[in-house]
């Protein structure tokens, strides 16, 4: 299980500077990444997580995507941000990781 909290869309550094779920033990992808995509392995499972998983716990929460070997998405904008003294996280079990890579992973080979 790993933890998320929208504090980590904040910072460049977060979500461990991007590494969490390689951190956690991410397994590598089946298929080899399509061409032209901005995001490698790690950061595009990350991204799907924190867009089915956190954000829905953050209403009018605007984020952004950045190509970077750093965190790759952060808040663009967030009215009424109280996180900071009432953090907001979420648990993201390893079948919940595992489905997003697989969702990936079909995205790549369709992509193929």
């Amino acid at each position: 299980m790993i933890t998320f909290s929208a504090n980590d869309l904040r910072s460049k550094y977060g979500f461990n500077d991007g590494d969490i779920l390689s951190d956690a033990g991410l397994r590598e992808p089946t298929v080899p990444q399509p061409a032209g995509r901005q995001h490698k392995w790690k950061h595009e499972v990350l991204i799907r997580l924190v867009r089915q998983r956190l954000l829905p716990l953050m209403p009018l929460a605007e984020v952004q995507e950045i190509g970077t070997h750093h965190n790759p998405i952060r808040l663009a904008e967030w009215p009424n941000c109280d996180f900071i003294a009432n953090p907001i996280t979420v648990d993201i079990a390893d079948e919940m990781v595992e489905a997003a890579a697989q969702s990936v992973e079909e995205e790549w080979r369709n992509a193929a």
